[in-house]
């Protein structure tokens, strides 16, 4: 192994998020589902990890960890209600819950949380209707077959590294956009060295990122990529070309 991916390795380690049933924010969660069943009722079908825990992605900086509740096709009141709905419920708990674009946030014992809520389509029982807190629309997806292509994908230490990178940086990229765009760059090549796979996504957000689409792999009439201006696109363009320009790792990521 080089020196260079030794390096990598060592910052990655030091930033990631451990997954496991003896992490406290896995059994804190365990914990709170109780309160969200309570919710839910008769409409549930399950309550799942979701998000970076679910993937393996995580790192300093995020929320500890993501719950997916999602409801049966039959539930009556529109996404708009419920979201509302679980809010208001989530208040009266003086849990004090914080609205964001795809969930709930709250902090349970010390465990920062973001609560998504879904309902499945009839027409198909994989997909569900995922509610966006801010364009106060649905947006029909498969959160849990996301888990499985980015998971799966091979390229985790990858996300995390540029996960890291934008942290640090203070640079506004979601992660699903982020981990998508990596996935775009890598998922086509060979398995390469980590520092290398990492030098060709810098080059790939400096020289290609602003202009390339990027849509929801299971519904390609979700683009992601417009969850970003223009201007945070080139943001993020201008910031991979000036980290290029570093003498040395250290000074790339860290």
């Amino acid at each position: 192994m080089s020196k260079a991916d030794q390096y990598l390795q060592s910052i990655i380690s030091k930033h990631r998020k451990e997954t496991g049933a003896n992490l406290q924010a896995y059994q804190t969660a365990r914990k709170f589902m109780p309160t969200l069943r309570g919710w839910a009722g008769e409409t549930l079908i399950d309550i799942t990890f979701a998000g970076s825990y679910a993937k393996g992605t995580g790192v300093e900086g995020s929320t500890d960890i993501d719950l997916l509740i999602l409801l049966d096709a039959h539930t009556c009141d529109g996404m708009k209600d419920l979201y509302e709905n679980l809010y208001s419920y989530l208040d009266s708990k003086l849990i004090g819950p914080i609205q964001r674009n795809l969930s709930i946030g709250v902090n349970h014992s010390g465990i920062f949380m973001d609560i998504l809520l879904a309902r499945r389509l009839i027409s198909n029982s994989g997909m569900h209707d995922l509610y966006c807190n801010i364009h106060k629309t649905s947006i029909k997806t498969n959160t849990i077959l996301h888990n499985e292509i980015i998971g799966g994908s091979g390229f985790t230490e990858e996300i995390q590294a540029i996960k890291i990178w934008r942290n640090v940086n203070r640079v506004i990229f979601p992660s699903f956009y982020l981990e998508l765009t990596i996935l775009d760059v890598l998922a086509n090549r060979k398995k390469r060295n980590l520092s290398d796979n990492i030098l060709e996504i810098f080059l790939y957000l400096e020289d290609i990122f602003v202009k390339k689409q990027v849509c929801d792999p299971v519904n390609l009439h979700n683009i992601i990529s417009d969850e970003l201006t223009i201007q945070e696109k080139l943001d993020i363009a201008t910031l991979a070309r000036r980290t290029q320009l570093a003498a040395n790792w250290e000074d790339m990521i860290w």
